[in-house]
Formats: C-alpha cells, sequence, structure tokens
C-alpha cells in the first residue's frame, strides 16, 4: 500500500535526468509548467503491472494537452 508524505505536498519535486524512449535525456526541471505523469515501478511487481491499463487511459485522455 503507498502511504501519502505530507511533508512532499505543496513542495517541488526535486530535479533529475532520466533516459527517453528515444534514446535522448530528458531532465525534470526541463518540463515545467507542462503536464508530467511520473510512475516508478517494475515489471516483476503484480500490482505495478495492474496499474498499467490505467496509466495508459490517462496518457490517451490528456495527449491532447501534452501528455506522452
Amino acid at each position: 500500500m503507498c502511504k501519502t508524505r505530507q511533508e512532499w505536498n505543496g513542495r517541488m519535486a526535486p530535479d533529475f535526468t532520466l533516459p527517453d524512449r528515444t534514446g535522448g535525456k530528458t531532465t525534470l526541471s526541463a518540463l515545467h509548467g507542462k503536464a508530467v505523469l511520473l510512475d516508478f515501478w517494475g515489471t516483476y511487481c503484480g500490482p505495478c503491472k495492474e496499474e498499467m491499463p490505467t496509466i495508459e487511459k490517462l496518457r490517451d485522455e490528456y495527449r491532447d494537452r501534452g501528455l506522452l
């Protein structure tokens, strides 16, 4: 079960850089002002795999608003 970290509410996320799907790199701060959905999961995680249809639905629903 996921617990809410109250001390993080209303705060900026720390900046980080990750590889993107094109082989480049994306930095969170470069996306400031854009819709960003972060979901860290593993292929070994049953609940993570179960949530993928919901994540894909959100992507499809908000794609025209810039969510990729």
